[in-house]
């Protein structure tokens, strides 16, 4: 499109327009054209001048002339005080009024308000006070202020501005307290507090610091004379000398999980014994927890004095050194030789002699003194102790006998024991054992007997029918069965004997069975539910029919003969009294009145006295 190309002369214009549109469409020609031409050219190789100076621009900063549009009234910012140029007005309420021209400073420093002259030096009046730190804008000119003894100071300005500006300053001034002769004041006076405080010893007596009740306790408070070892190291030393632990290689010198060592001892404080069943088999966490316990004893287990005679003592000496001991302390180093000892005799499976258990037990048994100097020379001596008295009474083991608590039993023991007392106070309840509970309350208390915590059971509300279904649950889930698969074989093959023979042989069985004692609770516990039959209303065959599927094995179940003979094998078992069991039932409790056997030595063995109207016929 070009100029010559376009008749203007039809265009609807008027001459002005059609000018402007001519003029426009040669400046477009014109540029097209240089467009083309420089295309076609060839870019040129840049050449550079070495001897050109490169000028650099200069930088658009603000000027330093630049004239201020504002004048702050803050003339004066130092750190400890705010000069402020009038003018305003100072009031002091319920007192006076005080007027600052505009060519006087008014200086707030520390604990002084002072009005200056013209140059700024010279004092025209001077007011003591103390103001506290912060402002209160109470209008848009007026500023308020407070001292220590709560008199109001307003401050008022001209303008707005100037008020906040005075607000801002203010919160960047230091309070009157912070300078030099006020800090070390407080410093000294907390120094004065901090030797007021109590001594701990003195907190102890009045019952504010309380010992633990297990842990960093003291032998005196944890034992008296009937049990002169603590419980807590009777009961780990029970799981430790468990034949799959004591023969574990590194014994006491392989380390332990603190966490878990710290959350041991939490729990035995908090009277917990169940955590120790769950860690029964981690011998390296009970180690260490019972090497802690001796390490956070209050009083140390071999006293200094008794430390320092034992370095110099011979083996003729040492009984009389051991008999200078407190009774508890004496019994209770005895029985960790004993213990010790016993560890040694399986030193070809965990590879710990003498030496090796004097290194790791020595500084557990003996406490640092306080003055202590020398670590590597106290330990040695430590070590030495304890070795000499582990080969003295090595040779002399007869002197290491200490009476202590009878061995306690397992945890399914404790468990049934637990349950059936629980039950017991409500054996009178209708259709007990036979009718279930809540599945979801069964499942959580399960659950809580897996992970070994028995006492729940006295904190939480359960119903009879619950803990029945619980403990049939809980036995019935055993890896080894209460009562093993070979005593139901042998009593299917015994059955038929002589019933004087059959008590004979079901006696022997029942001393065979690995926990005995868990089977005669269980069966004297029966004993009770059936005697309250008239009650309850259950008899001994439901019982016998209840416990016998309980736990008798899945594969004995079905065998339908032998569940008939193991049917009578029950009912000997829950009717049997202290002759035929004589672990069963205390003397003083009634034998159960339950049937007449045509066995003419059954009688006599029992000492039943049936009446006639309670006569069951029963055939064994």
């Amino acid at each position: 499109m070009t100029r010559n190309t376009i008749d203007f002369d039809r265009l609807p214009l008027s001459e002005n327009e059609i000018r402007q549109l001519q003029d426009l469409i040669t400046e477009f020609d014109s540029q097209s054209k240089d467009v083309v031409d420089n295309s076609n050219k060839p870019g040129s190789f840049p050449v550079f001048e070495e001897e050109k100076e490169v000028q650099i621009r200069p930088s658009r900063s603000i000027k330093s002339d630049r004239p201020k549009t504002y004048t702050s009234p803050v003339i004066n910012k130092k750190d400890d005080s705010v000069d402020f140029r009038g003018p305003c007005n100072l009031e002091i309420v319920n007192c006076k009024s005080l007027e600052v021209t505009a060519s006087q400073t008014l200086r707030l420093m520390n604990s002084h308000l002072q009005i200056l002259d013209e140059s700024g030096t010279n004092k025209i009046t001077t007011l003591t006070m103390n103001l506290k730190k912060g402002t209160k804008l109470i209008s848009e000119k007026v500023v308020e202020m407070m001292d220590a003894n709560k008199t109001v100071y307003r401050f008022h300005f001209t303008s707005n501005k100037e008020a906040k500006l005075f607000i801002e300053r203010e919160k960047s001034r230091p309070p009157a307290s912070k300078d030099k002769s006020a800090g070390s004041f407080s410093i000294a006076q907390l120094l004065k507090l901090l030797k007021k405080r109590s001594s701990r010893d003195l907190l102890e007596s009045k019952g504010i610091i309380k010992n633990e009740p297990i842990f960093g306790n003291t032998l005196q408070e944890l034992c008296d004379s009937s049990n002169p070892v603590p419980e807590v190291i009777t009961r780990i030393v029970e799981l430790i000398e468990e034949p799959e632990n004591i023969t574990s290689v590194g014994l006491y010198r392989a380390s332990a999980n603190l966490a878990v060592v710290q959350h041991i001892r939490c729990e035995i404080n908090c009277g917990r014994w169940e955590i120790l069943e769950k860690y029964r088999k981690d011998v390296d966490v009970l180690a260490g927890t019972l090497k802690l316990f001796f390490r956070e004893l209050k009083e140390p287990l071999i006293p200094e004095k008794t430390y320092q005679e034992l370095l110099s003592a011979i083996n003729g000496e040492i009984d009389k050194i051991m008999d200078s001991l407190p009774e508890i302390n004496k019994a209770t180093l005895l029985y960790i030789i004993q213990h010790l000892l016993n560890v040694c005799r399986h030193k070809n499976e965990n590879k710990m002699d003498i030496h090796n258990i004097s290194i790791c037990w020595g500084p557990s048994l003996i406490m640092f003194p306080d003055n202590c100097s020398d670590l590597v020379t106290q330990t040695t001596e430590f070590t030495s102790i304890t070795e000499h008295l582990l080969n003295y009474y090595r040779i002399n083991l007869e002197k290491t006998n200490v009476k202590t608590p009878p061995k306690r039993p397992d945890f399914t023991y404790q468990v049934v024991q637990k349950i059936t007392n629980l039950i017991q106070s409500n054996v009178d309840a209708e259709g007990i054992y036979r009718k279930s509970g809540s599945n979801t309350k069964i499942d959580k208390i399960m659950k809580q007997l897996e992970m070994k915590y028995l006492s729940d059971l006295d904190k939480s509300k359960n119903d009879v029918h619950e803990l029945c279904c619980v403990l049939k649950k809980y036995l019935g889930s055993l890896k080894e069965p209460l009562i093993p698969n070979g005593i139901f074989d042998r009593y299917c093959e015994i059955s038929d004997k002589s019933d004087g023979q059959l008590l004979i042989e079901v006696r022997q069985m029942i001393d065979q069975i690995p926990k005995k004692d868990v089977l005669l609770l269980l069966l004297r516990h029966l004993r009770s539910v059936i005697q309250h039959e008239k009650n309850n209303k259950m008899s001994m065959a439901v019982m016998t029919d209840i416990w016998m599927t309980t736990l008798a094995n899945p594969v004995v179940q079905q065998n339908k003969k032998k569940m008939q003979k193991l049917a009578k094998f029950f009912q000997i078992l829950i009717s049997a009294d202290g002759q035929v069991l004589p672990d069963l039932l205390p003397e003083s409790e009634p034998s159960l009145k339950i049937r007449e056997s045509r066995y003419e030595n059954v009688l006599d063995d029992i000492n039943d006295k049936i009446d006639s109207s309670d006569k069951v016929d029963t055939k064994l």
